[in-house]
């Protein structure tokens, strides 16, 4: 067993020392205990870690322990995401505030004045966006003649992202001294090749997972068709409780879609993808890590920086294409100590390959799983009711009296089984596999979907109304948000501009009693 570094063995002046102390850091993770020393030495790295690993005090601890307060910039750092970059600068500030030095973060989608008034002030440490800083050193309102060190944190992603042309061109402004620091999650042929023309014998140190652990995070997959994910995922969420959970869709599209979906089914969910602003981005993950909202859907690009410790299921509603993206998915859940569930939807061969590429690229095995059914629907109902029954001595007056009405016409099992066919809602069709699914698209006439073209299905979720349910399709603008059944819900306007027309924000009502208590 490896002896752990601590921090006080590193070679940190006292008062980066002491700021560790206050915050609580003692041991150093191995990508801290590994690049410390190495960038201390003046050397170039790169280092090979996914997020969450540590990486930001693994940088800045170094670049800080030499640094002057000048008011120059002598630490830039970039990042691929204004999410990332606001997250960065948040960490380096707890350690740079102990030496009186300066940060600021630029990024797209804030106002150009005051990030170059507060530039025109002075600031040691700069953390930006790649096309941000780009804008900023065109408008003379940054120079980089002061820089000591420059970071390139989730470089791949940079790259993907398609700020190749802006990462070199500042790479060419930088001083020749200048050290290089070079983090990603993954090696590809394009970071080898920027490596290679602007990094000098670069140190490598590579502490990227190399599979997962089965200790800290299940993982399993349900073998369905496409139209069947939003109501499985939904019985997912119902099922298991999860008190945060991340959905990954493979596009920005994709993830609206699905955050609207489950906002209709009743969960409180989200979006978070690269074309929101800052603004908005924030508020997003404030009320995720708050508990406000419960699952946020994210693209891979929005989810780089995101640590929230309490996610305890993390679903990919699509399979990566890249099979190292998986580990960072996942790797969303299981953290300080945590155990986590991952789910994983395989609809059709080419989603069957992709996952025995992730199997072997992890050196795991991802378990198959039937869908959740009616009876573990039933059960978590049947726990959430009862969990709400209260002693009869908490009962109010007035309630002893409508029962005591009741019994004057019903008998106590006919009153219990229609109270408890308010607190247990009726649960859609049940979900069969990919192999053996209704050929006509998903479910049959009776369950939650035939099709996402189509909305909810002619029955819907059915009601004590043989008509009641979803509208028969949410292409007619949001006339009828229950087919026939008088119900109409709200307008819902989908994120992004267009109505999807109205679809309830809330479950229908199912098995309604055949008496009504009045007071």
């Amino acid at each position: 067993m490896t002896t752990p570094t601590l921090f006080t063995s590193l070679d940190l002046q006292p008062k980066l020392q002491a700021a560790l102390a206050t915050l609580g850091f003692t041991e150093a993770s191995p990508i801290q205990s590994q690049s410390i020393p190495v960038i201390q030495s003046g050397s170039d790295l790169i280092g090979l870690a996914q997020t969450g690993t540590g990486k930001t005090a693994a940088f800045s601890l170094s670049a800080i322990n030499t640094m002057e307060k000048n008011g120059k910039i002598q630490l830039l750092v970039l990042a691929p995401t204004r999410e990332l970059a606001s997250q960065v600068e948040t960490e380096i500030f707890k350690f740079a505030k102990a030496l009186g030095l300066n940060t600021l973060a630029v990024y797209g989608g804030s106002p150009y004045g005051k990030q170059i008034a507060v530039l025109q002030k002075g600031v040691e440490i700069l953390v930006a966006t790649p096309g941000r800083l780009q804008d900023l050193m065109d408008r003379k309102a940054v120079t980089l003649e002061n820089l000591k060190t420059i970071v390139l944190d989730e470089a791949d992603e940079m790259l993907n992202m398609g700020f190749i042309a802006d990462i070199e061109n500042i790479l060419k402004s930088k001083p020749e001294d200048a050290q290089t620091l070079l983090f990603s999650a993954t090696m590809p042929a394009a970071i080898q090749s920027l490596s290679g023309k602007f990094l000098k014998n670069p140190t490598v140190v590579d502490v990227s997972p190399k599979n997962v652990s089965k200790d800290s995070i299940s993982q399993s997959y349900f073998a369905i068709r496409n139209d069947m994910r939003m109501e499985l995922m939904s019985r997912i969420i119902m099922v298991d409780d999860p008190k945060l959970t991340v959905v990954f869709t493979n596009t920005k599209a994709a993830s609206l879609e699905v955050a609207f979906e489950l906002q209709a089914l009743g969960h409180k969910a989200e979006a978070l993808n690269g074309d929101l602003d800052q603004k908005d981005r924030e508020r997003i993950m404030a009320r995720f890590r708050n508990g406000i909202s419960k699952v946020l859907v994210a693209t891979d690009v929005a989810a780089r920086g995101i640590d929230v410790k309490d996610i305890d299921v993390v679903i990919n509603y699509d399979l990566p294409f890249e099979k190292e993206y998986y580990i960072h998915r996942i790797g969303r859940t299981g953290r300080a100590g945590r155990t986590g569930k991952s789910y994983s939807f395989v609809c059709g061969g080419k989603d069957r390959q992709l996952l025995r590429n992730i199997e072997q690229y992890t050196k795991s095995q991802v378990v198959k799983l039937e869908p959740y059914n009616n009876d573990m629907i039933y059960q978590k109902q049947l726990d959430n009711a009862s969990e709400s029954f209260v002693t009869p001595d908490k009962v109010s007056h007035r309630l002893k009296t409508a029962l005591l009405k009741l019994q004057q016409n019903y008998s106590l099992e006919d009153i219990a089984l229609n109270l408890l066919a308010i607190a247990i809602k009726e649960p859609a069709q049940e979900i069969q596999s990919m192999e053996h699914a209704d050929s006509r698209g998903g479910f049959n006439r009776g369950g939650a979907y035939r099709g996402n073209d189509r909305g909810a299905s002619r029955g819907g979720y059915r009601g004590a109304s043989d008509r009641g349910g979803f509208s028969r399709g949410n292409d007619r603008g949001g006339e009828k948000s229950f087919d026939r059944g008088g119900f109409r819900g709200p307008r819902v306007t989908k994120p992004g501009g267009f109505d999807r027309g109205s679809r309830p924000a809330f479950k229908p009502r199912t098995g309604e009693p055949n008496f009504q208590i009045t007071m």
